[in-house]
């Protein structure tokens, strides 16, 4: 079966796709694990400075412990000012909506593609629904550019994708195998 350059265009949006996805979840982990660096240890520091606190109401405190008190303040407010400026709670669900509306499109190209393979759908139909998938892909885009990710994120998703299809190859890749054979 020749494979159709429709097809072929349809299966690059899904591999661009796959690798958005992958890119933006592992920017929402990323965003997530500074969240709780940062927030554990305000949270640790303001139960040792309530604690300090109720010391001091009791009785006399050195000087050492007043300093330590004062500086662990100090350190809470710059971790929540961080925690605050940066917004990583907020970022990482921007990256996890933007990866399934990616995980959505790769799922409707690989549909796409079966059905064609089944001969569900003829060319002119996959003409329509590539253009649709495209469309839906644009506007994800322009969404994601919200959310901008860092190419440790690119490389990473890389990795992920590469592994995944050398695991469990897509469709046209089979096909691909079978019209060498």
């Amino acid at each position: 079966m020749e494979i159709p350059h429709t097809l072929e265009q349809i299966d690059q949006l899904r591999m661009h796709t796959q690798i958005c996805k992958h890119k933006h979840f592992v920017a929402s982990i990323r965003l997530r694990s500074l969240n709780v660096l940062f927030g554990v240890p305000i949270i640790i520091i303001n139960i040792a400075l309530g604690s300090l606190f109720f010391m001091l109401i009791s009785e006399a405190v050195p000087d050492l412990a007043k300093w330590f008190g004062a500086f662990m303040a100090f350190l809470a407010a710059v971790l929540g000012g961080v925690q605050t400026f940066f917004n990583f709670q907020k970022k990482s669900a921007g990256h996890t909506s933007v990866a399934n509306r990616y995980n959505e499109i790769q799922r409707e190209t690989e549909r796409m593609i079966a059905m064609y393979m089944d001969e569900l759908i003829n060319k002119e139909r996959l003409v329509e629904e590539l253009d649709k998938i495209s469309a839906s892909f644009n506007n994800v885009n322009l969404e994601a550019e919200e959310f901008p990710t860092s190419t440790k994120d690119y490389n990473q998703a890389l990795v992920r994708v590469e592994n995944k299809n050398r695991v469990d190859p897509p469709l046209l890749s089979k096909l691909r195998k079978q019209n060498e054979s």
